[in-house]
């Protein structure tokens, strides 16, 4: 039987190869995809319309890239941030240390200030109870903002988070927060072995699929921002989407067991399926395509229920099909709505007939849900300056673009621009640094390495 196993595994990969550092290519035609339909994909992914900004965009079909698009003055070498998009890859850097038994999901989390009977799988569900609100719109009726952008929250992020109150019982209600993914990342991180702590993403899941690009920020204590700010290459975004696609498995390596992938993956979160819950196909960081609770339909009806979604900020996104062996990355800088619905219609119809590599790993689950519940307050005891958001804002997202993607100075200028403009930009090219002045306040972000990308330094 074992012998039996390797060959089918050995055949397969033949068939759907791995990439090296240099990744195999093929044409939409071999790889089964309608070339008139796909080009009506292409040409919509390229230019969106209606304030969307693709950077770059990669589709990967049975180990192979299909298509590989760059916007003007963008190159497969430059990294992007991938927002929000950080959670789903935060997803596997838990599962990677719940794999060797550092942890289990029914763990208390015993952080100072986190409330009683919070668990691991409470902030990895989010669904702490932890007061949040991840408004983008209003900085000053948000906690997301002020977590990314304050002095105070970047000396100890997840002590700040923690700081908001208890809002709910911990497991009872669902709110999309990047509060809790970087709590989890905090408590993660502290059950290492000390020596591990620093390259742990890299030594267990960014080399071994040969990820070379990653970068990770991080606040003073050394916590990964796992909710937002991880950079990496448009090609390693899809290189990571692949490891999902071939059930976290990397040539002969199981680099994510199994048992994490379908203990993680096959449910909706636990919150969603309570009276007064979103309608929302999600759990663990990621965005699902099983039923939704109330037995409505899922979110792509035209896709198989193993689809799974990594979204972010500005449109970031990547999407995994494991019964397909499919990946598509697309990153940007999106000033609106990026029509994700559409894009996945279009693919769809280029891919009419085509075959499944094997069956879907995630199971059907479906459930009764109701209407959604949001906060009314901020949670802030004290509420940060609008010059302190600025100048956080303008140094850290400045240098992060100028030294960690190394985007051309005019594109950083022009996409980090806002209604309120800086007093003063000072970049400063020598010592990879970007400081700041709104009013009477300076704030400095200064690049740090290739691990940890910028920081702020006063």
């Amino acid at each position: 039987m074992k012998i039996l196993a390797s060959f089918f595994l050995l055949a397969l990969t033949a068939c759907h190869p791995f990439p090296e550092d240099a990744w195999e290519t093929t044409t939409p035609k071999k790889a089964g995809f309608d070339e008139a339909a796909f080009a009506n994909y292409l040409t919509f992914m390229k230019d969106p319309g209606n304030g969307s900004e693709t950077h770059a965009l990669v589709v990967v079909k049975d180990g192979k890239i299909v298509t590989e698009w760059y916007a003007k003055d963008i190159d497969p070498a430059h990294r992007h941030t991938l927002w929000s998009a950080s959670k789903s890859v935060s997803h596997a850097i838990v599962g990677a240390a719940w794999d060797v038994g550092h942890f289990k999901l029914t763990d208390a989390v015993t952080l100072p200030g986190a409330p009683p009977g919070l668990t691991v799988s409470d902030l990895l569900q989010m669904s702490s109870g932890i007061f949040w609100r991840e408004d983008y719109v209003d900085p000053m009726k948000s906690t997301i903002i002020p977590m990314l952008y304050t002095r105070a929250s970047h000396a100890d992020l997840s002590s700040w988070v923690l700081s908001m109150g208890q809002e709910y019982t911990p497991g009872e209600f669902f709110r999309y927060s990047s509060g809790d993914t970087n709590v989890l990342m905090k408590w993660v991180r502290d059950q290492l072995p000390a020596a591990e702590r620093d390259d742990f993403p890299w030594k267990k899941v960014f080399e071994p699929i040969g990820i070379r690009s990653a970068t990770f920020e991080a606040d003073a204590q050394g916590n990964w921002l796992g909710s937002s700010y991880l950079y990496m290459t448009p090609r390693d975004f899809a290189r990571f989407g692949l490891l999902y696609a071939r059930g976290g498995r990397w040539k002969n390596q199981q680099i994510l067991s199994r048992d994490w992938l379908k203990t993680t993956l096959r449910d909706l979160a636990p919150s969603l399926k309570r009276k007064g819950a979103e309608k929302r196909s999600y759990a663990n960081q990621w965005h699902l395509n099983l039923p939704y609770a109330d037995g409505s339909g899922r979110p792509y009806n035209d896709w198989p229920e193993d689809t799974i979604l990594a979204f972010g900020h500005r449109g970031q996104y990547l999407l995994v099909v494991p019964s397909l062996d499919l990946v598509v990355a697309r990153v940007g800088a999106d000033r609106s709505y990026f029509d994700d619905e559409k894009g996945l219609a279009l693919l769809s119809q280029s891919l009419k007939g085509a075959k499944t590599v094997h069956p879907p790993l995630i199971a059907t689950s479906v459930y009764a849900s109701r209407a959604a519940r949001m906060p009314t307050g901020t949670g802030l005891t004290t509420a940060p300056t609008m010059e302190e958001l600025l100048s956080y804002f303008y140094a850290k997202e400045l240098c992060s673009c100028l030294f960690v993607e190394e985007m051309p100075e005019a594109m950083c200028l022009r996409i980090q621009s806002q209604p309120w403009p800086a007093s003063q930009v000072d970049v400063r090219h020598a010592s990879r640094e970007v400081a700041v002045s709104v009013g009477p306040l300076t704030l400095t972000s200064t690049w740090v390495s290739d691990h940890l990308g910028c920081s702020q330094t006063q």
